[in-house]
């Protein structure tokens, strides 16, 4: 076995590997092993699994490595400094020998036929990204299918503006082509720890061709993963509306932010209604304040009649008053039980 800056591989390692399966870990000693357990039995053979290890302090390493011994160069093992989710995938693409690219968390396993069905899809004339619904599993068992919506299937972003926003915006669910992302220099933010999977996907919209949809569940997300950045309040949820404003810029220095104006917004819209509905579990107000001043003034800037695209659009479980300071203020500071009445109320009236 060699070594070389901390990446483990085989002599022999010179198959033509059809994807390239790129999994940031950090502390997932608990799951890693159903993780790379339904990567290594996937239907469709010549793939490589690129593990980058970003700075585990857990037993996560020690599993790895067994795994990558046992794996016959299968497994490729890199090490690193804590540096978030982003770095590690840069340093996995940076790598990475397969015509196609796939991301797995490590807290997430996949159907043993998802890669096979998505490459099936991406080989046909101008599809340049394959998408799938995926299943939101508990740990008390509980399992929700996630469909994708398939309206914008078969398009590109220059023929419709709802390839922006109308796929899921993880990129765990999708088979991306790896010439794309090196033509145009694609890569995560290693500044950003939240959304930086919606940076890159939108990066990655904009000069694609096509988009194919899967009607079919065949990812596993681990909805209460610990690691989830989605269950720990703090100053990176800024990140998101950091993110977006950073998308937006990309928009206008292209000279077409007018035209996806209506889907920016909306792409925007979901990440605040989301996160609005979320702030009910968890306790800082006054981050929580921080947090949702800072997304409407990101709204003022950027598309100045939200207020009433708001009132129009309004969500199930987002106050319609959220666009009115005291209002936005009175709520926050409610306590966390009257939040949730009132959450399941409105959607019990809204889906009416």
């Amino acid at each position: 076995m060699l070594i070389n800056n901390g990446e483990c591989y085989t002599k022999d390692y010179n198959m033509d590997i059809t994807i390239s399966v790129i999994v940031p870990v950090y502390n997932v000693e608990k799951n890693i092993g159903k993780c790379l357990e339904s990567i290594l039995q996937q239907t469709l053979k010549n793939i490589e699994i690129i593990v980058v290890d970003d700075g585990s302090t857990d037993h996560t390493y020690d599993i790895l490595k067994s795994y990558k011994d046992e794996s016959s160069g299968l497994i490729r093992l890199i090490r690193q400094e804590n540096m978030g989710p982003s770095a590690a995938r840069n340093k996995g693409l940076a790598i990475a020998k397969g015509t196609y690219i796939g991301f797995v968390d490590g807290d997430d396993f996949i159907a043993k036929n998802m890669y096979e069905k998505l490459h099936e899809e991406i080989q046909a004339d101008n599809i340049d990204l394959v998408c799938c619904g995926r299943f939101d599993y508990y740990n008390n068992d509980k399992v929700l299918s996630r469909f994708p919506d398939t309206i914008a299937s078969n398009h590109s972003l220059a023929q419709t503006p709802r390839v922006l926003n109308k796929t899921t915006l993880h990129i765990c669910d999708k088979l991306f082509k790896k010439e794309i992302i090196q033509k145009y220099n694609l890569s995560f933010p290693e500044h950003i720890f939240f959304a930086e999977d919606c940076y890159f996907l939108t990066m990655y919209k904009f000069y694609c061709n096509k988009i194919y949809i899967l009607s079919e569940c065949l990812y596993y997300y681990n909805v209460e993963s610990s690691n989830s950045i989605t269950n720990v309040f703090n100053v990176r949820w800024n990140h998101i509306y950091q993110v977006l404003s950073e998308i937006n810029e990309f928009f206008i220095k292209k000279g077409k932010f007018k035209k996806y104006k209506n889907a920016l917004f909306f792409l925007s819209y979901g990440y605040f209604c989301r996160r609005i509905v979320d702030l009910c579990k968890f306790s800082n107000k006054k981050r929580q304040l921080e947090f949702v001043n800072g997304f409407c003034r990101y709204f003022n800037r950027y598309f100045p009649k939200w207020k009433t695209l708001h009132t129009q659009h309004r969500r199930a479980g987002v106050p319609k008053h959220i666009i009115s300071k005291k209002f936005r203020m009175l709520y926050i500071y409610l306590p966390n039980i009257f939040k949730k009445i009132y959450i399941k109320i409105d959607k019990f009236i809204y889906f009416k």
